[in-house]
């Protein structure tokens, strides 16, 4: 059975900082949507990775076909 391909049509990066002890923390929550369906991703790191994503990376995978 094949699986369908997708357009990516659209990218959102979200930062939210975590208290802690230590260094400041996030963690960064992304969606990726194509069509009706929409991913869901996350990390710990530093805030400035969803600017990041959103500012560089996302160009790049809107409107790309994916399985």
């Amino acid at each position: 059975m094949s699986r369908p391909d997708f357009q990516i049509d659209g990218v959102t990066a979200q930062a939210f900082t975590l208290p802690t002890d230590g260094p400041e923390a996030a963690i960064i929550i992304v969606h990726v949507q194509a069509g009706e369906r929409v991913g869901f991703g996350y990390t710990y790191s530093d805030a400035t990775v969803a600017r990041l994503i959103e500012d560089t990376l996302k160009s790049k995978i809107v409107g790309q076909h994916r399985v």
